[in-house]
């Protein structure tokens, strides 16, 4: 709502519409984000104040405990993970702190 003054010398209430926004057909696409641990202090502390300060409306955050999944083990290898707990966003892998090497966890 608009105030204005009148010429008449009394105050007039209009409703402005809000302006619309042209419609984007465009699709924004997240970014995966692959948070890798191994279940240790290091990693949970970690993983509750990295991953989780991502924003979610760009980040689709995975979490991957590779003590549980072993099999992915070979997949973080493969992403450059060196230790963890690391997190890899758009093929580069960002380690954090030291919780353990990634060939103790083969």
């Amino acid at each position: 709502m608009k105030c204005a003054f009148t010429t008449q010398g009394q105050w007039a209430v209009r409703r402005i519409k809000p302006k619309r926004k042209p419609n984007n057909t465009s699709i924004i696409m997240k970014t995966k984000a692959v948070f890798y641990h191994a279940g240790c202090p290091v990693c949970v502390a970690a993983e509750q104040n990295v991953a989780a300060a991502l924003d979610p409306a760009r980040f689709e955050v995975e979490i991957v405990h590779l003590g549980q999944h072993k099999a992915r083990v070979a997949e973080a290898e493969k992403a450059g993970v060196k230790s963890v707990p690391a997190l890899v966003l758009d093929g580069a892998a960002y380690h954090i702190n030291f919780g353990a090497g990634i060939e103790v966890l083969r």
